[in-house]
């Protein structure tokens, strides 16, 4: 069953050498199943797009898909795919 509100963000930290680290989560609002935990040193709009399309496959297409920050990389990358869904920053 898919899910019908699904939200991604990038985390930001570094590690004690000072190196920086990204992780995107994602995770469905609705259960509040993690359904992704990437982490790396530069996560690009490509990584998330290629992530979140995916989840699609495995979990089927959300109604919505959310982003706690404006990325809007992101949102644009997944606009011009023409997905059925509804993407918002919130």
């Amino acid at each position: 069953m898919p899910t019908t509100s699904s939200t991604y963000d990038f985390i930001f930290d570094a590690t004690a050498g000072g190196r920086r680290l990204k992780v995107l989560t994602v995770l469905d609002e609705y259960t509040r199943l993690v359904l992704a935990i990437v982490p790396g040193r530069s996560l690009t709009s490509a990584t998330a797009k290629g992530m979140l399309a995916k989840l699609f496959v495995r979990h089927g297409r959300p109604q919505v898909i959310r982003s706690a920050c404006c990325h809007a990389l992101v949102n644009h990358a997944l606009r011009r795919l023409r997905w059925p869904l509804l993407v918002q920053s919130s």
